[in-house]
């Protein structure tokens, strides 16, 4: 996996689902496929999720993971 340019439109992020901020971002290579990310650590731990074999998780899942912003206590 390797941290590639991240491009001009703003997609949402791969990890969280997120919107990438617009003009910024960040694009790694996870399962052979250029993703988009709306911050370091939300790319981060797509990676750790490839590298550690469990990429099955994106594919599996049947929404985003939830945000610490959108959490409730």
């Amino acid at each position: 996996m390797s941290v590639v340019a991240a491009s001009s439109s703003a997609p949402d992020c791969f990890h969280c689902g997120l919107r990438v901020p617009a003009g910024g971002g960040w694009e790694a290579r996870i399962d052979d496929e250029v993703r988009a990310f709306c911050c370091g650590g939300c790319l981060a731990i797509a990676e750790e999720i490839s590298a550690a074999g469990l990429a099955d998780y994106y594919a599996l899942r049947t929404s985003v993971a939830a945000t610490a912003a959108g959490r409730e206590e």
